[in-house]
């Protein structure tokens, strides 16, 4: 008896077994509402992620498409690498909708829908099999086109513009439009040869740097930018192969870029001329392939003027390091120190407290970045006319670390800012807003 019992349950696991299994593959299927159409993919029994092969005929054109892992090439009428996410995309366009409508006894009306001798058809290759999807025309409304495949009698309507997105592609639609086949972290040093001389930045472990025309400090935003530009920097389109270049101005280019990669793989574009109304330049690669469009934002980021790739940081400190801060001007000084949590006063009502929060918006100030840049090296005679020799006024910063920064404020500029040096700028001029200026040099409120 317990032998019986002892099978017995054995009998029920395979049971619950098999009903788990059947469960699980049968949630795995889409759920479809009684009286819905099925999709497309159901119809021809493909799923998008099964296509291994694409083969679309227009007419007398063939468009021949085969994939290998992720990647997809374009090997029909020309031999070109495909843009993966563009197919896939277009596959699941064409797949996932659902059918319009079904006829299901069609074959004497072959004729009236177009479909008797389709001149479109896409075919769609698995591991396993193929099914070609013959296309007729267009319904009454022209929202959708009537179908069949090669092995089913009924006729179906596709969405047209689901349809589209293989039938009616070029090759050059369905192609990879990378221009750098690099990513953004890849790239180690960026030179650019301009019209008004070479610039080069380099990525140092400390951050970016600018090594030519000047040594200085990069700003960082403005060389990452760059360089996830220049990474995913996309043809607009392609000049077609026989057209001439002359005139396209690659010869002598606005702007050429030179890449250096890890590894020390190396990249290179040419940018000439803007193409016909102005919202695009030709370019090609230094492998001197194809010509191509490319949008008019990189080519702005391309030829932007020294000073935006420079470092406005005028002092390089952290407000959590400063315990000290003082200010002289010609008509007065002052100075705050660090007690505790608290801010008191040193000059010139020594130990009276200061306003924790007024300080504190004052090291923002003090630490931000500078308006823009103005010059580099300034002799002394520019120094003097900057008001920078002597300074207009000084502020002092020192550190836990007992470390002093220092920025100097001049005089006006001619649209009305100040001129400003700071200790880690590299001995360059700036310009802050005069506003930001006076705030700077306004001792803090006393603490009520």
């Amino acid at each position: 008896m317990a032998r019986l019992r002892f099978h017995s349950a054995w009998l029920a696991v395979g049971a619950l077994a098999i009903l788990g299994a059947w469960l699980y593959f049968d949630l795995k299927q889409p759920v479809r509402e009684p009286g819905e159409n099925p999709t497309i993919a159901e119809l021809l029994g493909i799923k998008a992620r099964e296509v291994t092969g694409i083969e679309v005929v227009r007419g007398k054109e063939r468009l021949i498409l085969r994939r290998s892992g992720a990647a997809w090439r374009i090997t029909a009428p020309t031999e070109l690498r495909a843009d993966a996410e563009t197919v896939r995309t277009a596959l699941t366009g064409l797949l996932d909708p659902t059918t319009d409508y079904i006829l299901e006894h069609p074959d004497r009306d072959r004729k009236q829908y177009g479909l008797a001798s389709p001149s479109r058809s896409i075919k769609l290759i698995t591991q396993s099999r193929s099914v070609v999807l013959y296309l007729g025309s267009a319904d009454p409304s022209k929202a959708s086109v009537y179908a069949r495949t090669d092995a089913g009698t009924s006729i179906f309507l596709i969405g047209a513009s689901a349809v589209n997105g293989l039938a009616e592609k070029s090759a050059d639609d369905l192609r990879d439009r990378t221009i750098l086949a690099l990513t953004a972290a890849d790239i180690e040093e960026i030179r650019l040869v301009r019209g008004s001389g070479a610039l080069t930045l380099q990525r140092k472990r400390s951050g970016w740097r600018l090594t030519e025309p000047v040594a200085a400090t990069a700003d960082e935003f403005t060389a990452g930018d760059l360089c996830s530009a220049l990474a995913t920097l996309k043809a607009e389109r392609f000049v077609a192969p026989d057209s001439p270049r002359a005139g396209l101005g690659l010869d002598r280019p606005l702007v050429s870029v030179e890449l250096r990669a890890k590894g020390g793989a190396s990249y290179g574009l040419r940018i000439g001329r803007a193409a016909p109304g102005g919202a695009s330049y030709y370019a090609v690669r230094a492998d001197n392939s194809d010509v191509v469009e490319i949008p008019r934002t990189i080519v702005d980021d391309l030829t932007r003027p020294i000073g935006d790739f420079r470092s406005k940081r005028l002092i390089d400190a952290s407000t959590d390091a400063v315990t000290e801060i003082a200010a002289r001007t010609s008509e007065a000084q002052w100075a705050v120190r660090k007690a505790g949590e608290d801010w008191e006063f040193r000059l010139p009502d020594r130990k009276a407290r200061a306003d924790s929060l007024a300080v504190d918006n004052l090291l923002m100030d003090i630490t931000s970045p500078a308006d823009r840049w103005l010059a580099d090296h300034p002799s002394d005679a520019e120094r003097r006319r900057y008001g920078l020799k002597p300074p207009t006024a000084t502020i002092l910063l020192t550190l836990k670390s007992g470390a002093v920064e220092r920025l100097e404020i001049g005089s006006k500029t001619p649209d009305g800012s100040r001129y400003v040096r700071g200790s880690d700028n590299n001995d360059a001029v700036y310009a802050i807003s005069s506003a930001t200026a006076d705030r700077m040099l306004k001792a803090p409120d006393k603490a009520r």
